[in-house]
Parts: C-alpha cells; structure tokens; sequence
C-alpha cells in the first residue's frame, strides 16, 4: 500500500495490536493515537516513510530512505 493509511482506521476502537510496517505508507499517523492501542508499530523514526508520536514500537522500509545530501 502506498500514501497515507486510511483515516477510517481512527474508527477500529477495538485495536490491541497494530502493525502497519513494512508498506510504503507516508505522512502522519498520529490521527490513529485516540484508539491508545496497546502495541502500534509502523515505519516511522529517523528514516521511516511516518510520522507517529505515540507508537510503541518503530521499523523502517528501506525503500523510504533518503540518502543524505
């Protein structure tokens, strides 16, 4: 999948786990911070294709690198 996840996501109330790594997912996540799910983990950090504030847990898709310039 690739863009942002789908902003109806906000409406899955019910999450423990989410894992939205490994994709070509890009832009904000945190609109999913409201569910408090227990263990959120997507491509975000230093060289993720994500900017997430409350996830537990970070990875990265190469394929979101930048080199540095």
């Amino acid at each position: 999948m690739r863009g942002p996840p789908p902003k109806s996501m906000v409406h899955l109330k019910n999450l423990k786990k989410l894992y939205l790594q490994k994709n070509d997912f890009q832009g904000d996540v945190d609109f999913l911070c409201v569910n408090k799910i227990k263990l959120f983990k997507t491509d975000c950090g230093k060289r993720g294709g994500v900017t997430c504030t409350c996830c537990s847990g970070c990875g990265y898709n190469a394929n979101n690198d930048k080199p540095a310039q």
